[in-house]
């Protein structure tokens, strides 16, 4: 059995030597400062929740188009602020996020990171460019040699159940929602090669499917993952959207008692995917919608 778990340190790090000079890179706080964006706000652990206290500089290595409205941010940390970075991503983990923002600007959105390589300091975003945003737009626009900010890594609505090693999988995501489920399939992918997980892609068409080379590569290396993507426009293996018969047309095994569903799209999809999920069978506890 293995469990997710995210540590959760004091208020801020005060030793000299455990700090390494840190400082306090995070804060326990109750509500929104004014450097915070809120997000803390509606995680389960509640408003009183650890929180990244800085917003650390990073350099556009590479912009690449993603999809017609989509692109891969590859980033990474100015070398001054590696350390707080490391320091960062030690005490929080999967799924977790990052608060994003241009450089000058208040304005500031979270953004689940696709990939993140600790020891370099370099991360990878997904950018959906929506029309009118306040900050997707100038994202979606920044060239090699530019500069961001972000604030964490975050911690996210938590995966802490504990899972039996017999136990099954079940992922469910639309949209950019494909970001944290591909963090949580990773780990438990890697943590536990055995398991059987499905992984389902809801999306209107195929050219809204995101990071489809990034899944395909995880269901090559580790066969107990069965994808699905299901698509509105039917060029998918299934058409339509997500329901019940969707899952016994994919031959979803009908869940047991420690078998776990984890949802992340809009609101609406989590919504509904939630009284899907327990129509076919699954309890409320044990669906995580993050």
């Amino acid at each position: 059995m293995f469990i997710f778990f995210f540590f959760q340190a004091e208020d801020g790090i005060r030793d000299a030597q455990e700090s390494r000079g840190l400082g306090d890179v995070y804060k326990r706080q109750t509500q929104s400062p004014p450097f915070c964006d809120g997000s803390h706000n509606a995680m389960a652990c509640g408003p009183e929740t650890l929180v990244a206290n800085y917003w650390l500089p990073f350099d556009v290595v590479s912009n690449t188009q993603h999809t017609h409205d989509s692109t891969t941010l590859h980033l990474r940390v100015q070398e001054s602020a590696l350390p707080a970075l490391q320091h960062c991503t030690s005490v929080v983990g999967p799924p977790f996020h990052f608060s994003a923002r241009a450089l000058n600007q208040l304005e500031s959105r979270p953004y689940t990171p696709i990939r993140m390589y600790p020891e370099s300091g370099d991360v990878e975003l997904l950018v959906k460019r929506y029309q009118g945003g306040a900050v997707s737009p100038v994202l979606h626009a920044l060239s090699h040699g530019e500069a961001l900010e972000l604030r964490g890594p975050l911690p996210g609505n938590g995966f802490e159940n504990g899972v039996a090693p017999s136990a099954s999988l079940a992922l469910f995501a639309a949209g950019t929602g494909i970001s944290p489920i591909l963090q949580i399939a990773e780990a438990v992918l890697g943590s536990n090669g055995t398991r059987e997980c499905s992984l389902y892609c809801a999306n209107k068409s195929a050219s809204d499917v995101l990071c489809a080379d990034l899944i395909g590569a995880l269901e090559e290396e580790h066969k107990v993952l069965s994808v699905w993507h299901v698509l509105e426009d039917g060029g998918g293996a299934v058409q339509g959207r997500m329901s019940s018969s969707v899952l016994t047309q994919t031959r979803l095994r009908k869940p047991g008692p420690d078998d776990c569903a984890v949802v992340c799209g809009p609101p609406l999809f989590n919504k509904s995917m939630v009284e899907v999920l327990q129509e076919y069978g699954y309890s409320e506890s044990r669906i995580t919608v993050c």
